[in-house]
């Protein structure tokens, strides 16, 4: 990790690590197989690296630049010039012109065009691979087996390092507070070394939803334990609070939470305050509307689990009321009339399952209502799946329209 700053007077580059502050140099060194962030005229040990790295941003007038042990010091003293050699430099050649005004004037220009300049590292030279026109060879099933078992393997080896590595009691860490149990709470719930830092997570939901798979689980094709893991599974060492957080207190580096569920069984809601060191807000985002009302009334989203179980129930729900011998013919079809809104690839994915359970299953369980179904999908945009390539945008479009999915655009 790199923390890049601006280069001002006397200022140091601090680093990941606990190294020692830099120290102007007049030169440029170099050792082996050691790694070198360079400001200006002041380097600093990181430490080895594996890549070299770049960072430049020149309307700020600073440059950081790593320098590999496979790389040619040499040739990057050549523009990597101390900056206050340059400015010696400049301000020499700048006194010798005319009068003390247009030198000064001189002299500042000099120096701020030196420091754009000298501070620009020279491009490397990249070696362009060759295209390769031959096609991409797919993976066998010897080779996706032996990945999954590496994958296996690694999940079990970490399990073994939490079960020894445990932290140990009575020793003061520093708290990470979690808000949320999705995508980012659940990497971070991965990574973190509970022998450092003792790991407290809040949220309503005690567990992690794999939400590609919530389009599937809405039409049976999954089911829903398949797509949930409790969030205590991905760390033992966790602590989990089943809460929501109304307020946070940065002074005291304090949160104010709710318990989740008091109202539902009629007792008022207990509200805790949690101190933390550092805090980690993961907490995602809601469904947006686009102020369109009665959209939260009438519509189901495709968010949570819950979500995907009310579709489940409303399209089984419509089936029966469809079957029932007194429902008139416009009631039929307004029942069986299901609209998705939404081109992008969740939508497309529901659409698609939505249409092979209408075809495949429940025209086996509803063989009085086979062929009265009817698909909508709808979108905003000239197209659907607008985030990818035309080509694939019209594949998709021509596999609905033959799936008989009426498909309205812009």
């Amino acid at each position: 990790m790199a923390f890049v700053v601006p280069l001002t007077s006397g200022a140091s580059i601090p680093t990941a690590t606990s190294t020692p502050a830099p120290t102007p140099t007049s030169t440029l060194t170099h050792q082996a197989g050691v790694s070198k962030w360079v400001v200006g005229s002041h380097t600093s040990v990181e430490g080895k690296r594996r890549y070299p790295q770049r960072v430049r941003r020149v309307n700020q007038s600073w440059i950081i630049a790593s320098l590999d042990k496979n790389e040619s010091v040499t040739n990057s003293n050549k523009n990597l010039v101390s900056l206050q050699a340059t400015k010696n430099s400049s301000s020499s050649s700048s006194s010798s012109s005319s009068s003390s005004t247009t030198e000064s004037t001189t002299e500042s220009k000099t120096q701020t065009q030196a420091k754009t300049e000298v501070l620009t590292p020279p491009p490397q030279q990249q070696q362009q691979r060759p295209i390769s026109t031959q096609p991409r060879k797919q993976k066998g099933f010897l080779s996706l087996v032996a990945e999954r078992t590496k994958d296996l393997a690694w999940d079990q080896a970490l399990a073994i390092q939490h079960t020894v590595n445990k932290p140990k009691r009575g020793v003061t860490r520093p708290r990470v507070v979690v808000l949320g149990s999705g995508w980012a709470a659940q990497a971070i719930v991965k990574t973190l070394d509970t022998t450092k830092y003792d790991l407290l997570l809040v949220s309503p939901r005690n567990y992690f939803v794999f939400t590609p798979m919530l389009a599937s689980s809405s039409v049976g094709s999954v089911e829903f334990r398949s797509i949930c893991q409790p969030i205590r599974q991905g760390d033992l060492d966790l602590s989990y609070y089943e809460a929501k957080c109304v307020k946070i207190m940065h002074e005291e580096k304090k949160i104010l939470c709710v318990e989740s569920g008091g109202k539902e069984d009629g007792k008022e809601e207990r509200e805790f305050e949690i101190p933390y060191s550092f805090l980690v807000l993961s907490v995602g985002a809601q469904v947006n509307t686009f102020g369109i009302p009665g959209v939260d009334k009438h519509l189901h989203f495709l968010k949570e689990i819950s979500d995907a179980q009310g579709i489940r129930r409303a399209i089984v729900d419509r089936f029966e009321r469809a079957n029932l011998p007194d429902t008139s013919d416009t009631e039929r079809r307004r029942l069986l009339h299901f609209v998705i809104v939404g081109g992008g690839p969740t939508g497309v994915e529901l659409c698609g399952e939505v249409g092979d359970l209408l075809k495949q299953d429940l025209t086996r369980l509803y063989p009085k209502l086979v062929g009265e179904t009817l698909l909508t999908l709808l979108e905003a945009g000239p197209s659907i799946l607008m985030q990818f390539n035309p080509e694939l945008q019209k594949k998709a479009m021509d596999n609905l329209i033959q799936e008989h999915v009426d498909v309205r655009t812009s």
